[in-house]
């Protein structure tokens, strides 16, 4: 799907006829496949025996293993939990599923920075995170 003009019309509506600075970003921002392998190249530690599951995750493969690259945590003080705003690299994230959580500091070798966390509720968010939707 050519993404630029679902680009022009969510700009168009938000900011007006701003047609040099869509097409700006329309010509700048790659397609999510492109996008993708650099960021898993530069992020994913690889070793011969999971060189299989690094192209899966360059592939954007939606049935391949799950892996999500969370990009900001926001502290929610009524529920007292977080919410971890990422974006979904490969595979489906459902309602309810469990998770691996892996900091900053996990390594193949030491699992220690591993925390094992369920998927409560699943959002898309809109209007720059001031409205959130939930995907059941």
């Amino acid at each position: 799907m050519d993404i630029k003009p679902l680009i022009k019309l969510v700009l168009r509506s938000l900011l007006g006829d701003m047609a040099c600075f869509t097409d700006l970003l329309a010509a700048n921002i790659p397609h999510t496949r492109i996008a993708t392998k650099p960021k898993v190249e530069r992020l994913y530690q690889n070793t011969s025996e999971n060189w299989a599951l690094q192209k899966q995750l360059e592939a954007c493969d939606p049935a391949g293993p799950l892996c999500i690259n969370i990009v900001k945590l926001f502290n929610n003080e009524m529920d007292d939990c977080f919410y971890a705003f990422g974006r979904v690299i490969s595979g489906t994230l459902h309602e309810g599923q469990e998770v691996k959580v892996m900091g900053e500091n996990y390594n193949l070798e030491e699992e220690e920075d591993v925390v094992v966390a369920r998927a409560s509720k699943l959002w898309i968010l809109q209007a720059g995170g001031r409205f959130k939707i939930q995907v059941s």
